[in-house]
């Protein structure tokens, strides 16, 4: 919702647009009648000199309209009139985008949202698995808003941190660690919160290009019941936050055993896969797919990740 002075600031632009249209453009329509520019020249050719009446009448008819600048004056007018509108049209558009971005942003500080805080010392895959499996086994075993969260997109933001800081978050209540200090894979979920209510240990942490060491193997725990497939180009964090997704939509369908079966085997097999491919695994019918609303990195809809039981890897 805008504030007060950006109403303001539109309505006053508002009527700056209503006065330079109707002031300027009246002067053009009064110059420009009747005939245009050329016929007001023609007539004023016949105004005798030695008639100081009919010679004053038309000189104020014509606003400043001098013999031979007719069309200058006319040209400076609409000159006037284009400038002053783009320049309202500018403040307007200023004033509008601002409104529009706090108001993104108010909104945006209330939505509920589960905070993954992952070893930047890590690797691209064995964090990828270890943030995912923090966020389901939080799920599962922690008290928290999930019902309403669950009800939504379930957002999650993932952030980097030093060793040391991912350690004292782990510390916070309701805190879940997979993985270990110094693990190639090493992440730690807590319980959906506002954006507003986000610990300051986890709101201070970089969120945006959280890309780590790439190389390393996808293979999991090969207890664990699900596997997953993650689309290949995006960045860790972005791929974490996919995978967790993935991996807890698919603990929210599948049965009491299998769900069972992942609390005490949460870490998943993870492999990166091009578009094309991800595209083929999601026809299965056992898949749970998921697919972006594209805010970052990626466009609306993309596919960005699929998890399937265990037993279906190798298809």
């Amino acid at each position: 919702m805008p504030s007060l002075p950006q109403r303001f600031a539109v309505v006053v632009c508002g009527h700056v647009v209503q006065a330079v249209h109707g002031g300027l453009a009246g002067d053009l329509v009064e110059v420009g009648t009747p005939g245009g520019p050329a016929a007001l020249t023609e007539r004023q050719h016949v105004v005798q000199p030695q008639d100081p009446v009919t010679a004053g009448s038309a000189s104020r008819s014509g606003r400043g309209y001098v013999r031979g600048q007719g069309d200058l004056f006319v040209w400076k007018t609409v000159v006037q009139i284009t400038v002053a509108s783009n320049i309202t049209t500018v403040i307007l558009w200023i004033t509008l985008t601002i409104a529009e971005v706090r108001g993104l942003d108010a909104d945006r500080e209330h939505v509920l949202v589960q905070p993954i805080v992952v070893d930047k010392a890590g690797t691209h895959v064995a964090t990828i698995r270890a943030a995912a499996a923090a966020s389901v086994v939080c799920q599962m075993t922690q008290p928290g808003q999930w019902e309403t969260w669950l009800s939504g997109p379930f957002t999650k933001t993932v952030r980097r941190a030093k060793t040391a800081q991912v350690l004292a978050i782990a510390s916070l209540p309701g805190s879940t660690t997979v993985g270990e200090p110094g693990a190639p894979g090493f992440a730690v979920a807590l319980p959906p919160v506002r954006y507003v209510d986000l610990p300051r240990e986890i709101s201070r942490l970089q969120v945006s290009a959280t890309d780590l060491v790439r190389g390393d193997v996808p293979t999991g725990d090969p207890h664990c019941p699900v596997t997953l497939s993650v689309l290949d180009d995006l960045t860790t964090g972005k791929a974490a936050a996919q995978a967790a997704h993935a991996l807890m939509a698919w603990a929210l369908q599948t049965d009491d055993a299998s769900r069972d079966a992942l609390s005490a085997h949460p870490v998943p097999t993870v492999s990166l896969t091009s578009c094309d491919l991800l595209e083929r695994i999601a026809q299965h019918p056992e898949a749970v797919v998921i697919r972006d609303n594209g805010h970052t990195e990626v466009a609306p809809d993309t596919l960005t990740a699929v998890a399937l039981p265990y037993r279906l890897w190798s298809v």
